[in-house]
């Protein structure tokens, strides 16, 4: 099933997404009530009245979990994106590496324009499989237990400011160009993600999905999830050891390699990306010159 958040009336509602007819039914729920019993959702939606039927094409689609208690990145979990940023082969085994973005102000939906502040020196794309989590989940006894805890997945972009530098104070501690790199994950409108949630159920095998990511209609992004280094139930089992998963928390996890900066190519105003998602779907962002 793939669920949409859309805007409908002035007030967010749950959508079921039919792609093959175009149509959004938007039900008499909320996204609330479905979070209180995400492996019932199915059954909760399926019986919720149908409110309208809308064109797809007509529709805004919103971020597809509104209000997410917690936004979780993993990094540097594609050993060929770790290799384009000069970094060496991990010696031994990988763990995920971890790293929040704030959701209130990150994330945004489909076809989205995101504001370059004017600071921005070099801004980039990641294009990502988002995972949502849809119970609690407290130190999972093992991988199995923690992908089961999943409800479904999406199509993400971690948007990044490689070159943030808009303070003219030199700090000239040894880790603050951690800092540095951190922050500049965190500009708003930062994390694209959509079109919609597509249940686990359809998507089955989390690493056998082709994922990849257009900049102005060229591919610059062409890989597959069977590629991460941390696969999808080791990054969920690695989290809940070290915080409570809660219903709704999504996991973006990780980007491959073709970012732009590898390329030498930055987002400028104008652009255009696409992220694509193999059983999930294609999410556009369209990026315009903050006002100052």
């Amino acid at each position: 099933m793939k669920l949409a958040n859309v805007a409908w009336q002035g007030a967010e509602r749950v959508g079921v997404v039919d792609p093959d007819s175009g149509v959004v039914s938007v039900k008499e729920t909320t996204q609330d009530q479905i979070w209180e019993a995400p492996f019932a959702q199915q059954g909760v939606v399926s019986q919720a009245k149908t409110l309208t039927e809308l064109p797809l094409a007509e529709t805004t689609l919103l971020p597809p979990v509104p209000r997410p208690p917690k936004l979780i990145c993993v990094a540097a979990n594609y050993l060929e994106h770790l290799r384009e940023g000069g970094n060496s082969d991990p010696v031994g085994d990988a763990r995920p590496q971890l790293f929040m973005k704030p959701p209130s102000t990150t994330l945004v939906g489909h076809n989205a324009v995101v504001k370059l502040p004017p600071h921005t020196q070099f801004f980039d794309w990641e294009g990502e499989l988002a995972v949502v989590i849809g119970r609690r989940l407290r130190r999972a006894a093992d991988r199995k237990e923690a992908l089961s805890a999943v409800v479904g997945y999406s199509a993400f972009n971690d948007l990044s400011e490689r070159q943030l530098k808009f303070d003219p104070r030199e700090d000239v501690r040894k880790n603050t160009w951690f800092f540095d790199w951190l922050a500049g994950k965190w500009f708003d409108g930062g994390a694209p993600m959509g079109p919609w949630l597509v249940t686990a159920d359809e998507i089955g095998d989390p690493q056998n999905l082709k994922i990849s990511l257009d900049h102005n209609g060229k591919t610059v992004q062409d890989s597959t999830t069977g590629a991460m280094m941390c696969p999808v139930d080791d990054i969920v089992w690695y989290a809940s050891q070290v915080m409570t998963l809660e219903p709704g928390d999504i996991i973006a996890t990780g980007t491959p390699s073709g970012v732009g900066a590898a390329l030498g190519i930055k987002i400028v105003s104008g652009d255009v990306t696409t992220v694509k998602v193999e059983g999930i779907g294609e999410l556009t962002t369209h990026y315009q010159d903050e006002e100052s």
